[in-house]
């Protein structure tokens, strides 16, 4: 299993917003069992932003939904192609993707990552951080994929060189299916011809666990590489 859980800090008011210290975004623990990272090559690595429900500072939490369950499973983890990286806040109220760049600097500075290769990947809050990340750090990403999120529509031509495979369930009450469609619909509308939404009808917020226990997902993902 390439599991990192890592602490990603409460934000300083008086901390320019590309300089916060980078103890803010310490890796708490790293779970990597008996599977240790082989140096000899590069690892796909993929951002897991968790919604509001776990934050805090119990790192168990960020285990309750969404692929880390799937990396711990013993029989699935020695196959997982992804470290897997999963920051957990504190108290905000949304992601900051200048302090979620700073961490993938980082960790790609720290364990053999193939930078061509770095995803990210979140659900209702961590859906609208995916989509920040994409706003504000497309340079770095690779493909991702944002569940029951959203985005201010006039950040739309910043998203427009990145592949998304966007996800919402239609009956959303805690995040309006809206956001995800009027965004996606924007980003197609500033040129991004690479960009997936699916649908599920009748579904509500929990849109993730099918989401995430679709494997088709993860190929995708990998088939998307950052051109440099």
């Amino acid at each position: 299993a390439r599991i990192l859980l890592a602490d990603h800090g409460k934000q300083a008011a008086d901390e320019p917003r590309a300089q916060r210290p980078s103890r803010q975004l310490h890796v708490a623990r790293s779970l990597l069992a008996e599977h240790r990272l082989r140096e000899e090559r590069l690892h796909a690595a993929r951002l897991l932003l968790h919604g509001a429900g776990e934050r805090g500072d119990d790192p168990e939490k960020v285990k309750i939904h969404g692929p880390i369950k799937y990396c711990l499973d013993p029989e699935k983890s020695k196959t997982w192609p992804f470290i897997t990286v999963a920051p957990q806040t504190k108290g905000i109220r949304f992601w900051s993707p200048a302090q979620l760049r700073v961490l993938l600097e980082q960790i790609c500075a720290t364990y053999p990552v193939d930078k061509s290769r770095v995803y990210v990947t979140g659900l209702s809050m961590g859906g609208f951080g995916t989509w920040g990340m994409i706003a504000h750090n497309a340079d770095i990403i690779a493909a991702a994929a944002p569940l029951c999120g959203g985005y201010p529509l006039e950040f739309a031509p910043k998203m427009a060189k990145t592949p998304i495979w966007a996800f919402h369930g239609d009956a959303d009450g805690a995040v309006k299916y809206e956001y995800s469609r009027d965004l996606v619909e924007a980003v197609r509308a500033a040129g991004n011809k690479d960009v997936k939404f699916t649908t599920y009808p009748g579904v509500g917020h929990d849109c993730w666990t099918r989401t995430y226990a679709n494997p088709e997902l993860y190929k995708w993902l990998l088939s998307k590489k950052l051109e440099k």
